[in-house]
This record gives C-alpha cells, structure tokens and sequence, in this order.
C-alpha cells in the first residue's frame, strides 16, 4: 500500500491524493513435495487392515495453486489393487481394494 500524490503545474497549484492497494496474486512456482522421498512398506498378504498407510505431500503455493491431486502411477497387478482415499487437501490413504492373498 501507498500514497499517490498528482499536481498541475499552475501557480498556485492544485493537487490530490489517492491511496493505492496493490495485491500480489500467487503464481504456481512451486512443484508438490511429499513429506517423504520414499515409502517402504511391508503388508502380510494375510492382513484385514484396509489401509495400508497414510502419505502427506503439501504445495506452498496458496489458493488452487496450492490444491493437490493424488493418484497412483505404475501399479498393474491383476492379482490385487489399491487405491488413495483423500482425508484433505494434505493427506491421502492408501487403501487395499482386494484380498492380498
């Protein structure tokens, strides 16, 4: 925020003043990070826990740029499944959708 101050260049001159809100608007400079590089998890194929474990990323951008979207990239397994079940915009479960054994 600032003052602007315009005048005419008459003798005596007249002038004003206005104040001026400038707003920075967040651009999407920043990439999402997990919270860790690598998760290495270990299930018994004879378990009935559903979810196999929570993971945490977060974008500092603010507004929809800091909104993020997970998905699972790589697993084609005929014999089981998973998917990601949202909590919030930060954490996601990772949960089986089939027996592991």
């Amino acid at each position: 925020m600032f003052a602007a101050y315009v005048r005419d260049l008459a003798f005596p001159s007249l002038y004003d003043t206005t104040t001026v809100i400038v707003r920075v608007s967040d651009q999407n400079d920043n990439a999402p990070v997990f919270k860790d590089p690598v998760y290495r998890l270990e299930v018994p194929e004879n378990t009935n826990v559903a979810v196999v474990h929570t993971v945490v990323a977060m974008d500092p951008d603010s507004g929809i740029n800091g909104q993020i979207i997970y998905s699972i990239a790589g697993l084609s397994s005929p014999i089981f499944s998973f998917r990601l079940v949202p909590l919030s915009f930060d954490f996601v479960k990772f949960q089986c959708c089939s027996s592991l054994d």
